[in-house]
């Protein structure tokens, strides 16, 4: 049985019921009955094997209310006889027998787990041969109780066979112990119906120590779990339908906020389509949509549409991705690049892999294409034409130390002069344009932007914005230079 409390996708089923077989229980209760002492009624004994035959074909040829008004006779009957027996057992055994059912198979349960530890075995058996021998050292050494937990099964039998011949009535509430639960954190189920969307699901409802409660309902191929946490806040309701092999062909999930009761997730499975789909709310009253997921599971395809951005990002299985607007920008521009790993440090300093997306290629409305062939170098294509290139130097603008301004002065440098394919022999190209970058302004109360720009012959122009709303523009291009000797190289450098 299930030892921890319900959780959204975990998966309780009455079906781990620790119940015996139906031959197993037979030959519990005949070898502890020839063990025990008889009961004090004289008429237990008859009582209780009329309510083990019954149990052996129950409920045949009687209506449905037939059914279900014999079901409870019966089951009050083989309860009172379980808790004389119990109690019996309890006093045999010199402990204290409590008056209501459930207290006396708690105690019972206690007893036979001392018994069991004297012979160093705990917890659950995991299999009917286990069971086997532990009610063989429980008839040893304690008869009586041997004999409450044989009864015990068969009762346990009774109630399950009532459940498959539809004759207990919804809202009929059982014990933990009763369906052979034993272990869990269930305080009780109850057998009930429960409509979705028009269709009636059979199943438990059941109430766990901690608050939370969860519904399991099947019928013909589909099933439907409703699992209520107040630890989480949420109630989560999945519905699935199965093929003829059992396997899951469609699954429906949605998750709303118990305060509130407003809708916060959704996800959809779906085998057929190989669809997965999640949606992530606001939560607020109008159902207003954050973003939404979409997954082809054949060919990889992935859908992210970001509903504050206002954007939708298309990746395919080979890691290329595609960025568009939506809404009133739709068709505004498309961002092409890639999704790649990446490391980065999470909140405590961990080193994480991630995933990043890196553009490479921006389309507008009107034509114009920008490749983002560096880290600070685009190209601007126009009709098929390049125009030339742009140069983002926020970092370089923002850099406060002359290490930092240095190195950032030569990497930009040396990607502008790769970008035209000029011949650096000797950073004949890089050199003086590193200078010229390292000389530039940084940024301060007055100087609050820098951008370049690059023609295809190679004229280079600088704009500073200012605070005022000005600018200024400095235009530059290659000339004829010097050489200067490099002692440190041994030849000319330009």
């Amino acid at each position: 049985a299930p030892t921890n409390y319900p959780k959204p996708a975990i998966t309780l089923r009455i079906d781990e019921a620790n119940i015996p077989a139906p031959d197993e229980a037979a030959s519990l209760f005949a070898d502890a009955a020839t063990e025990a002492k008889p009961a004090k009624e004289p008429t237990l004994w008859e009582r209780f094997a009329k309510s083990a035959e019954i149990g052996a074909e129950p409920f045949k040829n009687l209506t449905s209310k037939g059914r279900q008004d014999l079901f409870w006779k019966e089951r009050e009957a083989a309860r009172a006889d379980l808790l004389a027996v119990g109690k019996d057992a309890l006093k045999t055994s010199g402990s204290e027998a409590p008056e209501s059912m459930d207290a006396v198979d708690a105690a019972m349960l206690l007893l036979r787990k001392k018994v069991l530890y004297k012979h160093q075995l705990d917890g659950n058996p995991k299999n009917a041969a286990e069971r086997l021998e532990r009610n063989g050292l429980l008839r040893k050494e304690n008869p009586e109780a041997a004999l409450y937990f044989a009864r015990r099964g068969l009762y346990q039998m009774f109630i399950h066979k009532g459940l498959a011949a539809d004759s207990v009535p919804f809202e009929t509430r059982f014990s933990a112990w009763e369906l052979g639960l034993d272990g869990g954190k269930e305080k009780s189920a109850t057998y009930a119906q429960l409509k979705h969307d028009g269709t009636a699901f059979t199943g438990f409802r059941r109430e766990y120590e901690d608050g939370s409660k969860r519904f399991e309902g099947v019928v013909a191929n589909k099933g439907l779990t409703i699992v209520e946490s107040p630890s989480d806040n949420v109630e989560m309701t999945t519905y699935v339908e199965v093929d003829q092999d059992g396997k899951v062909q469609i699954e429906k999930t949605s998750v709303i906020d118990l305060k509130t009761k407003h809708k916060v997730r959704e996800s959809l499975r779906d085998t057929a389509q190989a669809l997965l789909r999640m949606i992530e709310y606001k939560g607020d009253e109008a159902g207003t949509i954050k973003w939404i997921h979409t997954w082809n599971t054949k060919t990889g395809t992935q859908i992210y549409e970001d509903r504050d951005a206002k954007t939708r990002t298309t990746t395919t299985k080979d890691g290329k991705a595609t960025v568009t607007p939506i809404g009133s920008e739709s068709g505004a521009w498309t961002q092409h690049g890639s999704v790649k790993d990446v490391t980065a440090k999470d909140e405590l300093g961990r080193t994480v892999k991630e995933k990043k997306f890196v553009l490479e290629r921006l389309v507008q409305r009107d034509g114009t294409e920008i490749n983002f062939i560096t880290e600070h170098v685009m190209r601007i294509k126009k009709n098929g034409k390049t125009t030339g290139l742009e140069v983002r130097l926020a970092d370089l603008h923002s850099a406060q130390t002359p290490r930092e301004r240095e190195d950032l002065s030569w990497k930009i440098a040396r990607e502008i002069v790769d970008a035209f394919g000029w011949d650096d022999k000797d950073s004949r190209r890089s050199r003086p344009l590193h200078n010229y970058l390292f000389d530039t302004w940084k940024k301060d109360k007055r100087n609050k932007g820098m951008m370049m720009t690059v023609d295809n012959s190679g004229h280079l122009q600088l704009v500073y914005s200012y605070a005022d709303g000005t600018k200024r523009i400095e235009r530059l291009h290659y000339g004829s230079i010097t050489p200067v000797y490099s002692s440190e190289k041994g030849k000319y450098n330009f």
